[in-house]
């Protein structure tokens, strides 16, 4: 005996395949099988069967199938399978069993990947399981709730070990931290070589980044891919000093795969 507990709501379906019978070419002794779906209010008590589905096989040969539609989840289903030689002997066979459909499909899929930058939080999860536990948990608001909020300094994988009815499977979760950048917001490009460039530090880590920078009418004054040494702004556009003032800039990341907002802020000129 076989028995199903439905985590969702949908259909449900038992085939047998390659079922193989020890006297399956015995014209008197021909092996057969049956197979019964059935639910019970007490699986050992025939007398509390409801019977759902039934298919049979004479010869032990091919394959059998047979399905019913379950009307919600949490629901136990049985299924027997039995078979005779002849009148009197039980049927020596082989065979693989498989049960699928809706009704026990593990559709909780939470979002296996997330990326913030340092210093930042996200709600990791998802909805729709019975019980949850989270490891490690000490950057995690709560290790026992569906959607907790993932603080990590450095990029972390999670687990996530979660229960659906009497199914227990883990699931990990992934989230990147991506360090961030420290653009400085004042700089004199004077030519006395101290703070004669707009700095931006850790910069160095992405080295296809775009950088732009905008006067306070939206007029682009300076641009470049990939920056630091040799590729700072000097405080000139076209090679002409720019007055003193704020300017305000617009930093892509540009990291290969992965998708993260601008970093955008202002930077003063001063002499």
């Amino acid at each position: 005996m076989y028995s199903i507990e439905t985590v969702n709501p949908g259909g449900l379906s038992v085939a047998l395949n390659q079922i193989q019978c020890g006297n399956a070419l015995d014209p008197d002794y021909g092996d057969s099988l049956q197979v019964l779906l059935f639910t019970a209010s007490d699986a050992c008590d025939p007398s509390t069967y409801t019977e759902l589905d039934c298919a049979e096989a004479a010869g032990g040969f091919g394959g059998m199938a047979l399905s019913t539609t379950a009307s919600a989840a949490g629901l136990t289903y049985y299924v027997i399978v039995s078979g005779q030689m002849g009148d009197l002997f039980a049927a020596n066979c082989g065979y693989n069993i498989q049960i699928e459909g809706t009704a026990v499909e593990n559709n909780f899929e939470p979002q296996p990947y997330y990326i913030i930058s340092q210093g930042e939080s996200v709600i990791i999860g998802q909805e729709g399981a019975d019980e949850y536990l989270w490891t490690p948990s000490n950057s995690l608001s709560s290790d026992t709730v569906a959607s907790p909020e993932a603080s990590p300094q450095n990029s972390t994988e999670y687990t996530l070990e979660y229960t659906i009815g009497s199914c227990t499977n883990n699931y990990q979760v992934f989230v990147e931290v991506i360090p961030g950048i420290q653009p400085v917001n004042l700089f004199t490009p004077n030519g006395d070589d101290i703070n004669d460039t707009w700095k931006i530090f850790a910069i160095d880590q992405f080295p296809n980044v775009d950088v732009r920078v905008y006067s306070r009418w939206g007029q682009l004054v300076f641009r470049s891919t990939g920056y630091g040494e040799g590729r700072e702004w000097t405080g000139k556009k076209n090679g002409s000093p720019l007055p003193s003032g704020s300017y305000y800039y617009v930093i892509d990341l540009n990291i290969p795969g992965i998708e993260s907002d601008p970093v955008t802020g202002s930077v003063a000129i001063l002499y």
